[in-house]
């Protein structure tokens, strides 16, 4: 009997958890209190987004955003302690179980005051994932639109922090200490324990969550190996590989046979190769000219300048390298990213002129 009595007591928290659960779901991955425990931070991520970038919080975030803070306010309605002789509606327990003593007398006071804070601990168990899955939402939303903001990834670029995707890696990978020097709490601007949104802005927050439907594998493969070479490719020199994500594209790992050509002279190619094993051999005008080995790279004046090729390179080997693009069409909108490789460039540039005129005297 006492189930049932609290059932309709409690009808409230369950109508309003159950409002929240429809929305997105509960999202099974989710850690429990993965993202519970980095709230502040990722309430903090929006102030600080917005700070320099007026259009960051648009009516969707602003939305999400007053909706976590009124869940949480409301999660936080939902106490169990015993040592509070409040109920959640506030009244006595006194009060509460004379009410219910007046249609049952099967238990006593203490076993229904006891039986009362189970019911709520349970009640506040199943809001934690449900809190989680909003923040998570939330988390994907703002460094979704972080992610869309040059301004934004250009401050990002600072903390050695814009290839990423979320607050977790964020705090992960930052190389520069975020930390407020004044504490905040942050509250719902208009509380509602019921936020309503339209179809359409649930099936966009939840379509954040399918971002990887469209990862390329492959690509990533090749990027990676990229990554694990950059040390050993000079153009790269001191670049983080948040800048090195940007700045390349159409990253491809190759063999080429024995006496393949690989650049012709005379052509038009936007393409660089880092060698990975193998050697080729260096022409110009017919005439040999030198030759490439393991961990060299080729082709970056040309892509850069976007001259006719000078040489042509064949293989002498079978020759495994790694191909990248420049996104030079986005110097303009991350000048910062490109400037530290254009001074690898001409440094290169310059070191390869010096070699040459050695090799002349």
């Amino acid at each position: 009997m006492i189930d049932s009595f609290l059932e309709d007591k409690f009808s409230e928290i369950a109508n309003v958890l159950d409002h929240h659960k429809n929305i997105f779901n509960v999202n099974p991955d989710i850690h429990a209190n993965s993202h519970l425990n980095m709230k502040d931070d990722v309430f903090l991520l929006i102030s600080f987004f917005s700070s320099f970038d007026d259009t960051f919080e648009d009516e969707l975030t602003s939305l999400m955003l007053n909706d976590v803070l009124s869940l949480l306010k409301y999660f936080d309605k939902i106490n169990y302690k015993k040592e509070i002789n409040r109920t959640f509606c506030s009244s006595k327990f006194e009060l509460l179980y004379a009410e219910y003593e007046k249609q049952n007398q099967d238990i006593s006071f203490d076993a229904f005051k006891d039986r009362y804070f189970e019911v709520l601990k349970e009640l506040r168990v199943q809001a934690i994932p449900i809190i989680n899955t909003k923040l998570y939402y939330l988390d994907l939303l703002i460094w979704s639109k972080a992610r869309e903001s040059k301004i934004i990834l250009r401050v990002l670029r600072n903390f050695g922090a814009n290839d990423c995707f979320n607050t977790k890696e964020f705090h992960d990978n930052k190389t520069i200490n975020f930390k407020s020097m004044i504490g905040y709490k942050y509250v719902a601007q208009d509380y509602e324990p019921k936020a309503k949104y339209t179809q359409k802005n649930i099936d966009f927050i939840k379509a954040l969550d399918n971002v990887d439907d469209s990862y390329d594998e492959t690509y990533e493969e090749n990027f990676n190996r990229l990554i694990g070479v950059k040390n050993k490719i000079a153009i790269f020199k001191g670049m983080q590989d948040g800048d090195i994500r940007l700045v390349v594209k159409d990253v491809l790992f190759m063999k080429y046979n024995p006496h393949e050509t690989i650049i012709r002279e005379g052509e038009l190619g936007d393409d660089i190769y880092f060698i990975v094993s193998g050697t080729c051999r260096v022409t110009a005008n017919h005439k040999a000219v030198g030759l490439l080995k393991e961990h060299q790279i080729f082709g970056e004046f040309s892509a850069i300048t976007k001259d006719l090729r000078t040489a042509t390179i064949r293989t002498n080997s079978i020759v495994t390298v790694l191909s990248f693009k420049l996104a030079t069409e986005l110097f303009d909108e991350i000048p910062e990213s490109f400037s530290n490789l254009y001074k690898n460039v001409i440094d290169e540039l310059i070191k390869k002129i010096d070699l040459s005129n050695q090799k002349k005297y």
